[in-house]
């Protein structure tokens, strides 16, 4: 990860200042994963309040003091609720003789702190946990201690072993065997043997880390007891002098973005026009090409890795596109990857964005182009550069898709979803519908529902949303439709424009698009969206494995009449749950009240509440770039269930990292800035309607590429020119159509301008050779107007264009004053007055 600095996180919780220099940071990460919301009776359920003095779970009281080498997070838990439940799971010999020792399968107790999370160790109990982050001093060696100030127990529980979380794939897999380590429910030893479960540091670019995973209640399965810490302290302590003093920042005066391309693909024409737009946006731009990693053109993922890792902090990349396929021969190789669902493989990019091996924490914003040949990096390329430059001027931008299923299968159809799909599709749709964001989007459904759901089934158990024993309701059972109306809508809404389109469901093991419902490859090329192209969040399996042929999300990006200009998918099997918390980091990566919308709603009224990001990377809607938003979400995830590093390594963006998500009709920005600019000027204003503006002014023959925040509307460069010739002047910002326009940079002491009143229908122009002043080339430009002297090409009326000292403008009228500019160049083509 990156500091605030580099733009990776906007924001931080906690406060002051330590030695050296060091921000304190402090990010408590809170999961809900299936806690029931308190006062909401449930059969078989039962809260047990704790005495404790109580603080809002939510919150911590922290006092830290890194001068002196110490932080202490004390945190109280008001309760929790305990399920006692009969397992589905079938107690029979030959469950108890697979885990060894017959041990009996049934009748496990479940117990849930509300805005926790769980041990995601499988086999082994499932009890609740916190994760806390923590920035400290890089070179110490922190020592973590759990205090427990307050303990309850809990008596006859026997706590229900861990599951694998189900893949999100099709064909499905046969189901996994019941999961139970019998050496913990068999043996007399408390789980876990610590509180403090496990601790890390992670270097985060220019900052430290530390994350500890604490277990506040710890089962006895000798004694069929459960302790629970109900009010508890970390300390945290280290050595203030093994402190390493703050690195000196190298960093440049532009953000890098990097695009790293084999050789074959860097003179493609729309790369290359999108390498310049990034440039007048305000961008270092590098292109690195393969050759240059290694001298045979083809280096394997790991010396691609190696060469990222070896990077000076001023050159190290916050931008990385990526461009062409996997292969090393003629694409930028990525790492083999599979998980243990899927015989099929796919290619991660992850390593790429991590500065170092010891994480997996990514340190930039990356996205692929994974184009397989040049007609394909054209059309990838050329839609992203209109997104961000032209966006179009239409209605796509209030249009919104959101497309699934919901699955009852298990058990042969029981009324209980078996999974978080529709829950998840129905939290966005609803967003959308409810106009939440004070914006009135068009948003409709594509949720198919092949088991035969009613009205009066129920939510899973584990939901995120809802209680185990709240009805699916006809709010939502009546807008589930067939396959084919599905399809159509998908389409059709496509085909009309629309800004973003949502699938949360199973995708094809092969890759060639979603199960439920079944679009694939073929719909998306049959398409004819043309320049109202969306941004797709394919959160499924396998929609992402651009190295098979006919790929999904390939279909989307490589289609020159339509398609998308970026998609959000997993490159291999990815897991329900873990894909439900991304989703929902997604959308409050840029959806500043997509959480607090959540909260508050009342039609309908969650019972369960997701929670507000810690801060750490940034606040609710902080993330409007692609990039921006693939990192926020994986950090969410981590946040609120598990730090994943196979979600981390499956989940990519597909696009430019740098553009930004395009969900509101950009909105016109008024620039005013000076046409001409003499070469001796010391600064220049540009004045700018929209506050939150980047200005950008970029002219590489007069030696300025430079980028500024305004302020009152103002932006002030200093200047030191070095040449006559063209600036151009870049306006951005969210939510903004770009700015584009030109300073034209003389030298001399005035333009050289003249008037003329003709006599006899026509004027003779004539001019000395501009090379006898120093220029290199005889070629002028003139142009006329009756309202004052042309300021620039766009002004007045062409006159002459070419290289002869004279000629006769009879293009005028009798007794009415001209009024004549001349341009020279020196490259034939930026004209500026001699």
């Amino acid at each position: 990860m990156m500091s605030a600095a580099g733009g990776l996180f906007s924001g931080f919780s906690g406060g002051g200042s330590g030695a050296g220099g060091l921000c304190f940071a402090v990010c408590v990460l809170l999961g809900c994963a299936a806690s029931w919301a308190a006062g909401t009776p449930d059969e078989g359920i039962e809260w047990i309040p704790f005495a404790a003095p109580q603080l809002r779970v939510q919150e911590a009281e922290i006092e830290a003091d890194p001068a002196a080498g110490s932080i202490r997070v004390r945190t109280s838990i008001p309760g929790l609720w305990l399920r006692r439940r009969e397992t589905a799971v079938a107690a029979d010999a030959s469950v108890g003789a697979a885990k060894g020792g017959g041990v009996d399968a049934a009748g496990f107790d479940s117990v849930d702190v509300p805005d926790y999370s769980y041990l995601p160790v499988v086999g082994k109990p499932r009890l609740p946990a916190k994760s806390y982050w923590l920035e400290i001093p890089a070179g110490v060696r922190p020592e973590v201690r759990f205090v427990t100030h307050q303990a309850e127990r809990i008596e006859d529980v026997r706590i229900v072993p861990v599951q694998p979380l189900p893949p999100d794939v099709l064909p499905a897999p046969p189901p996994e065997p019941f999961a139970l380590d019998a050496a913990v429910y068999e043996g007399d030893e408390v789980y876990p043997a610590e509180s403090v479960f496990t601790t890390k540091v992670a270097g985060l670019r220019d900052r430290n880390l530390l994350q500890v995973v604490v277990a506040p209640a710890r089962f006895d399965p000798a004694g069929s007891s459960l302790e629970v810490a109900s009010d508890y302290e970390l300390e945290i302590t280290w050595d203030p002098e093994t402190a390493e003093p703050p690195a000196v920042s190298d960093s440049p005066a532009l953000p890098v973005y990097m695009i790293l391309v084999p050789d074959l693909y860097a003179t493609n024409a729309a790369l290359q026009a999108l390498a310049d737009w990034k440039r007048r946006k305000g961008l270092d731009v590098r292109v690195v090409k393969t050759s240059q990693i290694h001298p045979g053109g083809a280096p394997d993922h790991a010396q691609i890795t190696a060469y990222l890792r070896g990077l000076s902090e001023g050159d190290y990349p916050l931008y990385l596109l990526v461009v062409g396929p996997h292969t090393p021969t003629n694409g930028v190789a990525g790492a083999y990857f599979n998980t243990s669902s899927t015989d099929y493989y796919g290619y991660t990019d992850l390593d790429l964005a991590c500065r170092t091996s010891d994480d997996f924490l990514p340190d930039l914003f990356h996205g692929r182009l994974p184009a397989q040949s040049q007609a394909e990096l054209t059309a990838m390329a050329t839609k992203a550069l209109a997104m961000d430059r032209t966006p179009p001027a239409s209605g796509m931008y209030r249009r919104v898709v959101v497309a699934g299923q919901i699955q009852d299968s298990d058990n042969g159809g029981d009324g209980v979803a078996d999974r978080l799909f529709c829950e998840t599709a129905d939290c966005i749709a609803r967003y959308f519908e409810a106009g939440t964001g004070g914006i009135s989007y068009s948003s409709i459904r594509a949720i198919v529902n092949p088991g035969g759901m009613t009205a009066t089934g129920r939510w899973n158990s584990s939901s995120l949303l809802w209680n185990p024993t709240n009805e699916i309701g006809s709010r939502v059972a009546t807008q589930f439709v067939s396959v084919a109306t599905a399809q159509s809508r998908i389409s059709s809404w496509a085909n009309a424009g629309a800004a973003l389109v949502q699938h949360r469901d199973h995708g094809y093991v092969n890759g060639v698009g979603w199960g439920d419902p079944h679009y694939l490859y073929t719909h998306v090329n049959a398409l004819t969206n043309g320049a109202n192209v969306p941004a797709v969040f394919s959160i499924n399996c396998n929609s992402g494995m651009y190295n098979f042929p006919n790929n999904f999300v390939r279909a989307w990006l490589a289609k020159s009449n339509g398609g998308a200009y970026a998609v959000f998918a997993p490159v291999d099997t990815s897991y329900s749950w873990l894909n439900d918390w991304l989703t929902h980091g997604f959308y409050t990566a840029f959806l500043s009240d997509y959480v607090s919308g959540q909260n508050a709603s009342t039609a309908p009224a969650w019972p369960k509440k997701l929670p507000a990001p810690g801060g750490l990377y940034g606040a609710a809607g902080s993330a409007r770039k692609l990039g921006e938003i693939l990192n926020f979400g994986k950090f969410y995830m981590a946040e609120k269930f598990w730090l994943d590093e196979d979600t981390f390594r499956l989940f990519h963006l597909f696009g430019d990292p740098e553009s930004p998500l395009r969900l509101v009709e950009p909105k016109a920005n008024t620039v005013t800035h000076p046409a001409m600019l003499h070469m001796e000027a010391t600064a220049v204003t540009v004045e700018v309607s929209q506050a939150a503006s980047t200005v950008c002014l970029y002219g590489p023959s007069v030696g300025i590429h430079a980028a500024a925040s305004p302020e009152g509307g103002r932006a002030v460069f200093s200047l030191a020119l070095t040449n006559s010739g063209t600036l151009h002047v870049t306006v951005t910002g969210d939510d903004l159509r770009p700015y584009e326009g030109q300073i034209a940079v003389f030298r001399g002491g005035q333009p050289f301008t003249f008037q003329a009143l003709p006599l006899a229908g026509s004027v003779m122009l004539r001019w000395s050779d501009p090379r006898e002043s120093g220029w290199l080339s005889p070629q002028v430009r003139i142009r006329a107007s009756t309202n004052g002297y042309p300021e620039n090409a766009g002004s007045g009326r062409a006159v002459y264009a070419g290289e002869a000292l004279q000629h006769l403008d009879e293009d005028v009228t009798n007794q009415v004053t001209y009024y004549y500019s001349i341009w020279a160049t020196d490259d034939g083509v930026t004209f500026v007055e001699p």
